[in-house]
């Protein structure tokens, strides 16, 4: 097979270590620039056009399966961002041409996507034969009460209802586990913060350790601020840190997420708590739970304390 040729930059980027989330979301960037963008969980030595030309040389496959590996210690999920770079104005997967599918090399390439990254399956009626999501990711489950989504991240778990619909499978229930409490010190730091920033709005991460399973709140790094709006810089965690917690302050306004908010919080697709803390001096709060789109106000009914499956 012959190998697509490509300029010198692109391959300066295969070389560049990964050190940050934000670094591990532009070498993707980059790749889907470049027309390079492939599932990460593939091979990369293996990955073809349509006319089965090699993307990569085996020396670039090999500096990029170590950028892939450097990745995973930022983003349990790049799958979902890599996903978010794909749309039907702005395609960026190689897919074959679907009049050639029949001789096509490879199949489409965002079936096999999907297929890896969101698997439906349908829930039992046996007692005991479900089995949790183990590891980082996310399926989509056919049920009694609908079509439901589970999340597993390193610092919570959750199934969630997203569309109603009679179906002869198995019963299954919203839930929602996370193994710690936000304390409330952090939140009484955040408040001072956003009546220090008055009447400008402030930002701020609270970030949980997979390891020593502590919290901290790290405040927010702007390009543009004002009293209604912000313009953030996200944060380089460390690794096996985790942001779980998303606040802003709305100064002397209520604590009520705006449309601005709800546009961004599905946007983003991540998984997080949302709080906003308004009327500073009399201070109200509001949170919700975003998972991946999914905006969850009653999540504390929801909630359970409790090691993760």
């Amino acid at each position: 097979m012959k190998m697509i040729p490509r300029g010198s930059a692109i391959t300066a980027c295969f070389s560049k270590p990964i050190t940050s989330l934000q670094a591990a979301h532009e070498f993707f960037d980059r790749l889907a620039a470049e027309g390079l963008l492939f599932h990460p969980e593939d091979s990369p030595d293996s990955i073809a056009d349509s006319t089965g030309e090699l993307l990569f040389t085996p020396e670039e496959a090999a500096l990029i399966e170590e950028r892939i590996a450097e990745v995973y210690e930022y983003d349990a999920d790049p799958c979902a961002y890599c996903v978010r770079l794909n749309d039907d104005q702005n395609p960026r997967f190689e897919t074959v041409p679907a009049q050639a599918l029949a001789s096509a090399p490879n199949p489409s390439l965002m079936d096999r996507y999907l297929a890896t990254d969101c698997p439906v399956i349908t829930m039992p009626h046996e007692r005991g034969a479900f089995e949790p999501l183990k590891t980082p990711g996310h399926r989509l489950i056919v049920a009694a009460g609908g079509l439901y989504k589970e999340i597993r991240r390193a610092w919570v778990h959750a199934i969630v209802l997203l569309a109603s619909a009679r179906t002869p499978f198995g019963a299954l229930q919203q839930s929602l586990s996370m193994p710690f409490v936000v304390p409330e010190e952090l939140l009484f730091t955040f408040l001072e913060q956003a009546r220090a920033a008055a009447p400008n709005e402030t930002a701020a991460w609270i970030v949980w350790h997979d390891l020593d399973k502590t919290l901290r709140l790290v405040p927010m790094e702007y390009d543009r601020v004002s009293p209604v709006h912000l313009t953030v810089r996200r944060p380089v965690l460390a690794a096996g840190e985790h942001m779980v917690v998303d606040l802003h302050s709305h100064h002397h306004m209520p604590a009520v997420f705006s449309s601005t908010d709800n546009q961004d919080d599905i946007a983003s697709n991540e998984v997080k708590m949302a709080g906003v803390v308004g009327t500073i001096d009399q201070p109200t709060w509001n949170f919700r739970m975003c998972l991946e789109g999914v905006l969850v106000p009653e999540f504390l009914r929801l909630l359970r304390m409790k090691e993760l499956p």
